[in-house]
């Protein structure tokens, strides 16, 4: 069963990526429940390690921050055909990548950004 819906990788000025992820749909509920936030924090540590194995140094990601809600076009996430918006997620993220590279763990949950809340 898959765990991620999508994902977009970036670096904004960071010394090395990190990808912003969507959980697939049978994980976002499990991620608002306090109980069970470490079991899906572990769950996708998994991919993240997964996909470092088959980068170079260089190309790894340091860390998988988890999306608050689905892209979408309704909230300004993606375009009419289904592209990432990275500016409009750029610009909602922006002021809280330091405070990710603060944090301990390979894992960011609770992003608190509405992408809607951009236009």
């Amino acid at each position: 069963m898959h765990i991620l819906w999508s994902s977009c990788r970036w670096s904004l000025g960071q010394s090395a990526a990190f990808a912003i992820v969507v959980p697939a749909e049978h994980l976002r509920p499990r991620l608002g429940i306090k109980e069970s936030r470490d079991l899906c924090e572990a769950e996708l540590e998994r991919p993240l390690h997964d996909i470092n194995v088959c980068l170079t140094k260089h190309e790894r990601l340091d860390r998988l921050v988890v999306a608050p809600e689905p892209w979408s076009i309704a909230n300004g996430c993606l375009t009419p055909t289904m592209k990432i918006k990275r500016r409009h997620i750029e610009s909602a993220v922006a002021a809280k990548i330091d405070a990710w590279y603060a944090a301990s763990g390979p894992v960011i949950l609770g992003m608190n950004v509405s992408w809607g809340d951009l236009e």
